[in-house]
């Protein structure tokens, strides 16, 4: 499904007019995305969660200090066991 499919989805379901779905799933993205630049932990229970969570290098059995800057989250994303097909 394309981000195109997906708002006319939105727009058919909900009744509104597909401007008004696309700024919906923009509004939905954009607080997703920040929640987790924020190192939140995102769900919509018996749906989904989002997390992000920090990489850590490990170089022969020892975990390198990094300063904060260069510590990166990187977005993970687990379904619930009632969408898993």
């Amino acid at each position: 499904m394309t981000k195109a499919d997906l708002v006319n989805s939105i727009a058919e379901k909900a009744g509104l007019n597909k401007a008004d779905a696309e700024k919906a799933l923009k509004a939905f993205t954009d607080a997703v995305t920040d929640a987790m630049k924020a190192g939140e932990k995102v769900s919509l229970v018996g749906f989904w969660y989002f997390s992000a969570w920090a990489t850590v290098l490990h170089v022969w059995g020892k975990i390198l200090r990094l300063a904060p800057r260069s510590i990166s989250l990187l977005p993970r994303f687990l379904s619930s066991k009632l969408v898993r097909l």
